[in-house]
């Protein structure tokens, strides 16, 4: 039985009128008309007195007991119409590290945002273990991490990988493209951040690694406002300088020998909730296609 039916049936029904019924509806009377004979002629009854010359109808004696049946059958075809589209209507829910998200993925979220069937898009930031953490307890559908944790729950995968370079105030000491060994560099003014184990190990190896840096901060926004000093420095991915130095008058030099790359990682989990599958699968085709495209060269 089609929904337009059932809603011709109860407008005439509230109306007690045939031409009220189609105003109420936006439909020309003919096709009221056209609705309500079609349905009874599937139900095989009579629904209303319609005498010749009168502007009311009243319901039947079979009307009258097709009122109850009608109001179960249009609460199941509208719970029918609600799970058509739940079924596509999409929510989804990422965390990632500040870096990422202020600096790479907010194209991407975009993206997500424009797409009229993702009703729910949530973005959170959070340090890599609490990331996994999430996903594990599958808080969070998807997370991406800059270090690599081993847990048998949760599916890790290389997202991509970028350079990281020197980053100071332009100073003359250093000519753009010159290549700075990091035994130039005095810790004494370094602006610290931790970009993982790999990165840590290369730091210890070329600076004492019981001397504390000068500064350690774990957020960009407090490391631009150090930066505006020349005799300070930081080694950062490019992604984070790409976006910053010509407005912020920084300059970037390569470093030698250089620290490993930043390697991000895309985390799901092992057995994710069934309801979330086609939910996660369209997040990573738009991954997909975001990290085909992303231009980390500086």
């Amino acid at each position: 039985m089609d929904y337009s039916l059932i809603e011709v049936f109860f407008a005439i029904l509230e109306t007690g009128n045939i031409t009220k019924a189609s105003e109420i509806l936006h439909l020309s009377q003919s096709t009221v008309t056209q609705r309500l004979r079609a349905l009874e002629e599937e139900l095989e009854i009579s629904l209303f007195n319609r005498n010749r010359g009168a502007r009311s109808v009243e319901l039947t004696p079979q009307g009258h007991q097709f009122i109850n049946i009608a109001e179960k059958w249009k609460s199941l075809l509208t719970d029918a119409y609600s799970l058509k589209i739940s079924e596509q209507m999409l929510s989804i829910s990422i965390a990632s590290v500040d870096s990422l998200n202020s600096f790479v993925f907010a194209p991407l979220y975009k993206n997500l945002s424009d797409n009229k069937n993702i009703t729910n898009l949530r973005i959170i930031t959070k340090i890599s273990p609490e990331i996994y953490s999430l996903v594990e307890k599958k808080d969070i559908d998807i997370g991406i991490a800059i270090r690599k944790l081993q847990n048998r729950n949760l599916k890790i995968e290389p997202l991509f990988e970028e350079k990281m370079v020197l980053v100071r105030k332009g100073s003359n000491d250093y000519p753009n493209g010159k290549k700075v060994h990091p035994h130039e560099l005095d810790p004494r003014n370094e602006l610290y951040m931790d970009w993982g184990m790999d990165y840590q190990i290369w730091h210890n190896y070329w600076w004492d690694p019981l001397r504390s840096p000068h500064i350690t901060i774990d957020t960009f926004s407090l490391l631009v406002n150090f930066l505006d000093n020349p005799k300070y420095w930081a080694i950062l991915p490019s992604s984070i300088v790409k976006s910053f130095t010509n407005t912020l008058y920084l300059k970037y030099y390569d470093i030698s020998p250089s620290p490993p790359n930043r390697v991000c990682y895309k985390i799901t989990h092992q057995n994710p909730s069934s309801d979330k599958l086609r939910d996660i699968e369209i997040f990573e085709s738009y991954l997909k296609d975001f990290i085909s495209n992303l231009d980390l060269t500086i």
